[in-house]
């Protein structure tokens, strides 16, 4: 079976980026409104970036629970629906390419729902208050999560508005502060070696924003961290026991509390930007230093968690006035960060500093 990737292809360049165009005038927004079918009695009930979750679908992800209405209900299933002919459809947006030409991932904005296809494993219809996950094989089972809690919700969180980042939040002080950027620039890492120092964790991976009477708020996600097994060695002695991610990769899980740091339930406002990179030795001091607004909305642009699928769907405009609101207030910096998690201490020493949160 080939190994399929839910996330792991090359992210375009800005310039890329730039061209490519908006849907426009022939593009039909969602109307968020309740479908008409009727909605069944869930047994489980969640909260995760900011939502109610209902699902009678098994979770490996430990998601906090929640007794209130859902906002969006999700299910599985082997068949798929027959009212969609794909062939009528253009798609919106493709990405990547696999080897027999086909592309990775498929986006369609259809009149009623976006659809989202990774080739060769499942399809994800999205309505406005539920999804339901075609999988097309059973071997490709442990990617329905990976897939449904980054680029599914991701995208449905978009379209009603909440902006989504690539990175990791924790709360110093009374405040969160975030961690942007790709894989391998250190975001989770440094998160991790904050919530080891006892900050509580907001989320890891995907970051989800919300304006709450004129403040940015981090949303909670889940308390899980996903770390490289050395990591796990690192910063909590020892990678058995936990999970593996999916099957097709060797990240784990890290479920955060009960003994391994804590998790912030609550929303915290945003008070810090960070941006990682790395230095080129042990000895490399950690600096901070504050970029301008221009360079810190392109990072704001950059490290957004679907930032070429948001310019087709034709939302980019409304996020560009979420970010000018986050940066009148919200100081954006670049930090670097020495090689070696032995070296991370010295980082959260100088983020605690520069918050002014001390340690929790």
């Amino acid at each position: 079976m080939a190994s399929i990737s839910v996330r792991g292809i090359k992210d375009p360049s800005n310039e890329a980026i730039a061209q490519i165009p908006a849907i426009g005038a022939s593009y039909r927004p969602l109307v968020l409104a309740p479908t008409s079918l009727p909605r069944r009695c869930l047994t489980n009930r969640y909260r995760v970036y900011g939502i109610t979750l209902g699902t009678d679908v098994p979770l490996a992800v430990n998601l906090p629970p929640s007794d209130v209405e859902a906002d969006l209900t999700f299910a599985l299933s082997a068949s798929a629906p027959d009212d969609v002919d794909f062939e009528a459809h253009q798609p919106t947006y493709t990405e990547g390419e696999q080897s027999d030409g086909r592309p990775e991932f498929t986006f369609w904005a259809l009149p009623d729902r976006d659809v989202i296809r990774i080739t060769g494993a499942m399809d994800f219809h999205c309505w406005p208050d539920r999804i339901a996950c075609h999988l097309h094989a059973a071997a490709h089972r442990s990617l329905v999560e990976t897939a449904l809690f980054g680029m599914v919700l991701s995208l449905w969180l978009e379209r009603i508005g909440t902006p989504t980042l690539h990175g990791s939040a924790v709360v110093i002080g009374p405040a969160a502060v975030a961690f942007l950027g790709s894989r391998g620039t250190g975001k989770t890492s440094t998160a991790a070696a904050c919530v080891a120092a006892g900050h509580p964790l907001l989320s890891d991976d995907l970051l989800a924003l919300q304006e709450r009477d004129g403040a940015v708020m981090v949303m909670p996600a889940y308390p899980q961290l996903r770390m490289w097994p050395a990591q796990a060695r690192h910063f909590f002695g020892t990678d058995e026991g936990f999970e593996p991610v999916d099957a097709h990769r060797t990240k784990l899980r890290v479920p955060v509390g009960h003994g391994v740091g804590t998790f912030s339930y609550e929303p915290a406002i945003l008070r810090r930007v960070y941006l990682p990179f790395r230095g080129t030795g042990p000895e490399t001091a950690v600096d901070i230093t504050s970029i301008r607004p221009r360079e810190a909305v392109m990072a704001l642009i950059r490290e957004s968690f679907l930032r070429s699928e948001v310019v087709r769907y034709g939302l980019q405009g409304d996020r560009l006035r979420f970010f000018a609101t986050l940066l009148a207030d919200i100081p954006v910096s670049t930090i670097r960060v020495p090689e070696g998690l032995e070296e991370l201490p010295r980082v959260v020493a100088a983020i605690e500093a520069d918050v002014g949160g001390g340690s929790a």
